[in-house]
């Protein structure tokens, strides 16, 4: 092949490189990246409303009604952790989508380069979600980051990807497990006037360890609270403080280790056809009534224990990986259910749209709660059962603009940038917005 001729197959290749169609989506996979990104606002909304120890011990905000109190169950009990497990492996499965369709035929000269571009770029979303946008809780950041390694798993067999799921698995229960040891050898001498030196931890590292315990000071939680109703000036260093632990001791000890295990539990959904509702209804209903039955009964569990023993946070119990994993997958029975039977056409359109819109959605979610609990100084100010309103709103808000605006446009408008950034001039022509 001569140089022009090589030159023209490149230009060729460019000119049929972009993003995803709308005709090659799977329908099933929209419909659950919708339900997990509105479902995840109704657990990360405790951060964005109220103070940090709240979710996890939620009487240091005084008294609370019987609604409040109820509120707090049914998040903790059927989806807290389990809609940030469906958000993970969608997103390992994304992978799989993404490198394979891009890896076809002439698009592999630059699948590599592609895929890189686009990860970075969701790093860079992540940061800006959380030192601008101020979401310490951001989630983009460490799925970027894990997503720097999967590339190199795309090709993995479901057995292969589940093996080092395991493992993952294994070693975060080991750290709960000495977590959990420690914390209770530790609490022995918490009531001692001189317990930071007899633990030989700063005085600040002992507060810290106070809060893990859910024993949190009244004066810490108003500074928190004032801090976060001031404004975004005054709410800037702490949730700058906040969002840096996050994305590094945090994320060194769990939370890519704990994104990455979830990622590669989606590549083996995906691999053995889950995800797109092509297994029996005898499977999927199988699926629903397991996953719900081990989920709900760890879950329930573990909220008792916690309520009878001071709130012990429930993140750091063994068992709640077993709890969110097995209630996740439950919830995704449900799903593809709902999408093989074709039932619920004028819903499961509304969630595919959200889905297709998912990483706008769920940056708005910091955008319109910042506004309201920072921007008009409601932080702290909502009880739960009020909190559920503003979520209840925002799913409306959002069920109804998602499929208005795709019926203008053919991305949401952050997607619609991610794959301008990705692509930059190989692909231009096939990102046009309508």
């Amino acid at each position: 092949m001569n140089t022009e001729s090589a030159s023209s197959a490149e230009i060729k290749s460019a000119q049929v490189l972009g993003p995803v169609g709308t005709s090659e989506r799977i329908d099933s996979i929209d419909v659950l990246r919708g339900v997990a990104v509105l479902g995840i606002l109704s657990i990360n909304i405790f951060g964005f409303a109220l103070p940090s120890m709240a979710s996890l011990n939620p009487s240091v905000m005084g008294p609370l009604s019987q609604a409040d109190w109820i509120a707090y169950f049914v998040a903790w009990f059927a989806l807290e952790g389990s809609q940030r497990a469906i958000f993970s492996m969608l997103f390992g499965a994304g992978v799989i989508l993404f490198t394979s369709r891009i890896m076809a035929s002439e698009r592999a000269i630059f699948g590599k380069r592609l895929y890189y571009r686009r990860t970075l770029w969701l790093i860079a979303f992540g940061l800006i979600d959380a030192y601008i946008l101020f979401w310490p809780g951001d989630i983009l950041f460490h799925y970027g980051l894990a997503g720097l390694l999967l590339y190199f798993m795309r090709d993995w067999t479901p057995r292969k990807l589940l093996t080092l799921a395991g493992i993952i698995f294994a070693v975060l229960a080991l750290v709960r497990i000495l977590l959990m040891f420690s914390m209770a050898l530790m609490e022995g001498f918490a009531d001692s006037p001189d317990a930071a030196e007899r633990l030989n931890m700063t005085e600040e590292q002992f507060e810290d360890f106070q809060m893990t315990m859910g024993h949190v000071d009244p004066e810490y939680v108003q500074q928190e609270i004032e801090e976060r109703s001031s404004g975004f000036v005054s709410a800037f260093i702490p949730n700058a403080e906040i969002s840096f632990k996050n994305q590094t001791v945090n994320t060194i000890v769990m939370l890519f280790w704990d994104v990455l295990m979830l990622m590669l539990i989606g590549m083996a959904l995906y691999r053995w056809r889950v995800l797109d509702a092509s297994r029996s209804l005898r499977f999927y209903v199988c699926m629903a009534i397991g996953g719900l039955a081990v989920g709900y009964s760890v879950n329930l569990w573990e909220i008792s224990y916690s309520f009878a023993n001071d709130f012990w946070v429930a993140y750091f119990f063994w068992t709640y990986d077993i709890g969110r994993i097995a209630t996740g997958l439950g919830y995704i029975g449900v799903v593809m259910l709902i999408c093989k039977l074709q039932i619920w056409s004028i819903v499961r359109n509304s969630l595919a749209a959200v889905g297709r819109m998912a990483l706008t959605n769920y940056v708005m979610h910091t955008l319109i709660c910042n506004t309201i609990f920072i921007g008009f100084g409601l932080f702290g100010s909502l009880g739960i059962a009020q909190m559920y309103i503003v979520v209840a709103s925002i799913w409306i808000a959002q069920l109804l603009y998602s499929p208005w605006w795709l019926s203008k446009f053919k991305y949401g408008p952050l997607e619609w940038l991610w794959r301008k950034l990705t692509y930059g001039k190989l692909a231009q022509k096939t990102i046009s917005m309508r």
